[in-house]
């Protein structure tokens, strides 16, 4: 069953809301302060695998996925994905604006850029033979002056052109070349079947444009398009990414392609997702987004963890949804890879950092980090946890 079924989704939802309902009796409250955000992401698994192997980050076009044996590998290039919706938290959000898809050609089958090349081809030879008809032309001129003279010459025996036919046959070819680079273009069999494969409708890909912006920076951002389209009448999922680098508080116009698409379809709808590192970004278009503070978010993503556990044991953990914004934002990964030892409560909050060679910096980050704590037959306990920040980044 694809997650984007309403079975699935269907169940999705309430257990989030139930969920929320359980830590607003366990006393937790929203507040002014809310900058965190509860919302339904999605769980990436590759599409053309027999074996279904969760995404577990992007980098650049690579992806890097998991097995169900826990084995970790990467591919150059995915064919697509494979999706299930899934109650998420983030620290930070994506503003998308704008957005809008259309049914596009495909560079390579693009009528009229192809038209577009042949015309600058057209252009360049037609160009050529209207300067060559210049310089005959001035040449001409010169003949012309040399004719006269050669004319008045009373010991000249040889025939003479006229220098009337030298200037009139140099123009002549100067005016048929200017002619044919104005006529050439609109009557042309590439033209035509340009335009008749505009009328036809036979586009290929899909296109996506829209503005994004982040007042928290995100430096290595990677957007996940899922595209539903309609294909003799059949609903079918078009999946697939982009990185798109650095958001920041300047809006950015995105522009997104997927093509080798069947001709015929039509677009029902789209979604955005934005990617930082391992985990999904909240954005403005997020399905049942709600704001919530650091706690509630934290509680919220411990119970989430608690209750998926098969095992009864299991070590502390950062929170990665939940990284401060000097992580997210970090542009040189070497700055910040180091290893830093913390002591936790059965709570998962950081109760002190060991004594170590980090930097300050380095430090700092992690002192802001939320963690999942550990658990002995299946009890939240206190616990001692080496982290180094950089791994949110691999």
């Amino acid at each position: 069953m694809t997650p984007s079924s309403p079975t699935l989704f269907s169940r999705v939802v309430p257990a989030t809301l139930a969920m929320t309902a359980a830590l607003g009796t366990a006393g937790f409250s929203f507040a002014a302060e809310d900058d965190h955000h509860l919302f339904v992401g999605v769980n990436l698994f590759l599409a053309d695998d027999e074996k279904p192997s969760e995404v577990v980050r992007f980098d650049g076009e690579q992806v890097v996925m998991i097995d169900a044996e826990g084995n970790i590998d990467t591919i150059k290039k995915s064919n697509g994905f494979n999706f299930q919706r899934s109650p998420k938290v983030s620290s930070a959000i994506v503003t998308i604006d704008s957005l809008e898809s259309e049914a596009v050609f495909s560079p390579q089958n693009d009528p009229q850029r192809a038209w577009l090349k042949t015309r600058a081809n057209l252009t360049g030879s037609l160009v050529d033979q209207a300067t060559t008809a210049q310089a005959n032309q001035a040449a001409a001129a010169q003949q012309s002056f040399f004719a006269q003279g050669a004319a008045g010459n009373a010991f000249n025996t040889e025939p003479v052109a006229s220098p009337d036919s030298i200037s009139m046959g140099a123009a002549g070819g100067l005016d048929s070349a200017l002619y044919q680079l104005d006529t050439t273009f609109d009557s042309t069999p590439l033209q035509q079947k340009a335009y008749a494969m505009e009328r036809s409708g036979a586009f290929d890909a899909v296109e996506l444009r829209f503005m994004v912006s982040s007042p928290l920076p995100i430096a290595n951002a990677q957007v996940v398009a899922l595209v539903g389209i309609q294909l003799d009448d059949e609903r079918r999922e078009v999946t697939f990414h982009r990185k798109v680098g650095r958001i920041g508080p300047e809006p950015r116009k995105i522009t997104l392609m997927q093509a080798n698409l069947p001709t015929g379809f039509e677009i029902i709808d789209q979604e955005i997702h934005v990617f930082s590192g391992r985990e999904e970004i909240a954005t403005t278009l997020s399905p049942k987004r709600t704001e919530l503070n650091r706690e509630f978010a934290s509680k919220f993503a411990q119970l989430d963890y608690i209750g998926n556990q098969t095992e009864s044991t299991a070590k502390a953990a950062p929170i990665w949804s939940l990284a401060p914004a000097e992580l997210r934002g970090a542009t040189n990964v070497k700055e910040i890879d180091y290893p830093v030892t913390v002591d936790l409560d059965a709570e998962g909050n950081v109760v002190a950092i060991q004594g170590s060679a980090s930097p300050s910096h380095v430090e700092s980050i992690v002192s802001k980090m939320a963690f999942l704590p550990a658990l002995e037959s299946g009890k939240p306990v206190a616990s001692r946890l080496e982290v180094n920040p950089a791994d949110y980044f691999r």
